[in-house]
């Protein structure tokens, strides 16, 4: 398994009900190599497929992942698509979860290695079309961990919370010396995707207390 550059590891934590929920045509986390142990219930990408085209559903199957040996799009359930291949990593270090009631999905995908890079992007559907959620602006307003201006934080989306209305987020200033005197330093948020804003933030300990089901290893100096 690739090593991962966020400084904890996320143990996946099945219940019956998401096992049940996954369909035939649904590709599980397991298909990516470290898939299983990032978002819970999330579809593994795994490779690229070598001919024909590969699709990972919403619940409801009103819109997909269209996977080919060229591109990655999301198609929106009016059918239009949006490219995500400019941001996709690694196949094997890219995964989709869409929310129950399939209005939203986050991607998560990385280059690999120690120091990242690691990024998520949110999708909501309205009127049929895939509208993109701005984290990174979100996040900034609330105060990210300050580092050099040129290291970018990683960002990894977790769980969809609320009925679906919030995210549950994990961004981390790289473990890097270049990155100034809070290297390695990563926060949980919890993210109000209708009103653009955090509701709540936590250190690494304070995530593991929180939320209980999701097994964090984060390093002593974190917290």
């Amino acid at each position: 398994m690739p090593r991962i550059s966020l400084l904890f590891v996320l143990l996946l934590v099945l219940e019956l009900a998401n096992a049940q929920a996954q369909t035939q045509t649904q590709a599980t986390a397991a298909d990516g190599e470290w898939g299983s142990f990032a978002a819970p219930g999330s579809q593994g990408v795994s490779d690229l497929p070598e001919t024909g085209i590969k699709r990972l559903y919403a619940p409801n199957q009103s819109s997909f992942i269209r996977i080919t040996p060229e591109s990655v799009s999301l198609v929106a359930p009016n059918g239009s698509e949006t490219d995500l291949s400019n941001f996709i990593g690694s196949m094997n270090l890219t995964e989709f979860k869409y929310t129950d009631d399939s209005t939203a999905v986050f991607v998560n995908s990385s280059l690999g290695g120690f120091t990242g890079d690691w990024h998520t992007h949110i999708y909501r559907f309205k009127n049929g079309r895939a509208q993109e959620f701005d984290i990174l602006k979100v996040l900034k307003a609330s105060g990210l961990p300050k580092s050099s201006e040129d290291c970018d934080p990683n960002i990894y989306s977790i769980a969809w919370l609320h009925e679906n209305s919030q995210l549950l987020v994990l961004a981390e200033i790289p473990p890097s010396s270049s990155c100034g005197v809070n290297m390695g330093l990563s926060r949980g948020y919890v993210v109000d995707l209708d009103h653009h804003r955090v509701i709540e933030s936590y250190s690494a300990k304070q995530y593991v207390k929180k939320f209980h089901r999701f097994l964090i290893n984060p390093r002593p100096d974190q917290g």
